[in-house]
């Protein structure tokens, strides 16, 4: 039971009395064992005093209620995780932030948290749900964009297209958003018009990211095809003006 640490309380004390308002414990009489798990949640409070064998019982069961037990490396390796996840979050770069995720990825489980109650990882899960909920408000301010540009002009549909791959690179690392995204893209692809301002819309935004020569002689062969075929003018002014760009 060395992930235990022991604590006595003297009733006597003021600091008795913050704990006794905190964890509400069953009976009126001394001693009062408590279990109280890392985060601060009461495991087991009651009064009357236990054999060693109930005890071990009473630990044991409460272990296996404590998530998982960090060392001093996991601390630190979480802490800076933390850290780094937090600047990147506030600086509105979420791609970055998730991608800092990968140093602490053998402590987060199938839900994307941390199992553990330590105060490192509870710190790190809520930055997580923190970015969660942001993901969560960008796809469902885009997806009702997309279904109102169905019904819009080609530059109002070109522009929620943009959105949504800009919402879907930030967040596509983010397992909760991916059924999402996914979903929003299925809706969109209903859509002829839609679907097909899509495809190239996402021709133009790889195209105009090409750095090598190679990237470059492959994108311009594809948007010299686009700009021939496009029945969109917009579409067909960026792919020339890219092309442009291309040339140099």
């Amino acid at each position: 039971m060395a992930q235990v640490v022991p604590i006595k309380l003297d009733t006597g004390t003021e600091i008795w009395q913050t704990w006794a308002r905190k964890h509400k414990a069953e009976g009126k009489g001394i001693p009062i064992v408590y279990v109280v798990r890392a985060d601060g949640e009461t495991l087991y409070a009651n009064s009357g005093t236990l054999t060693d064998n109930q005890l071990k019982i009473l630990l044991t069961a409460a272990m296996n209620n404590a998530g998982m037990v960090l060392g001093e490396k996991d601390v630190q390796t979480l802490t800076e995780v933390t850290s780094q996840f937090r600047q990147f979050r506030l600086n509105g770069d979420p791609k970055s932030a998730l991608k800092s995720l990968k140093q602490a990825k053998r402590y987060l489980g199938k839900t994307g948290q941390v199992g553990s109650y330590a105060k490192p990882a509870t710190d790190l899960n809520e930055e997580i749900q923190l970015l969660v909920q942001s993901a969560r408000d960008s796809i469902s301010q885009v997806a009702s964009q997309i279904e109102k540009a169905k019904d819009q002009s080609e530059s109002e549909q070109i522009r929620a297209i943009q959105k949504y791959l800009g919402v879907k690179d930030q967040y596509s690392d983010l397992r909760s958003s991916k059924s999402d995204l996914s979903r929003i893209q299925s809706n969109l692809r209903k859509n002829e018009q839609m679907k097909s301002l899509y495809e190239s819309v996402r021709l133009l935004e790889m195209a105009a990211s090409a750095k090598s020569a190679s990237q470059k002689k492959r994108y311009r062969d594809k948007l010299e095809k686009l700009a021939e075929t496009t029945p969109f003018p917009l579409i067909k002014s960026e792919a020339t003006a890219i092309l442009e760009r291309l040339q140099d």
